[in-house]
């Protein structure tokens, strides 16, 4: 007996995570949480769909995202790419929202 429960295929996935935001965000209002998590998104998710990449899952602070070519090699060239694209967005990002974070009240 045979089962068909998915097909065998070859991509490139990428994990992204923001380090340290619960710590960061601990005490600031859900509202506020949103609205920083939004302003990520928005800046960074760009650079995965120029690359050919697609966004499959948002996991909290971060997102699954899945390049997949007809060449295997430039799916992780995609992926690749994506990532230098991310390190540049998010240096001027970072420096957009950082006046946004307030130091988590203890």
């Amino acid at each position: 007996r045979s089962l068909k429960s998915g097909r065998r295929k070859k991509l490139a996935i990428l994990f992204l995570d923001i380090r340290d935001f619960t710590a960061r965000t601990t005490g600031q209002l859900p509202y506020d949480m949103v609205f920083l998590l939004n302003r990520f998104f928005d800046a960074i998710v760009p650079a995965v769909t120029n690359a050919g990449g697609t966004v499959d899952k948002y996991l909290g602070d971060g997102f699954l995202a899945v390049f997949e070519t007809k060449i295997t090699k430039s799916s992780a060239k995609a992926a690749l790419a994506s990532s230098a694209i991310m390190a540049i967005v998010l240096s001027s990002h970072s420096a957009r929202v950082s006046a946004d974070i307030v130091e988590p009240s203890r």
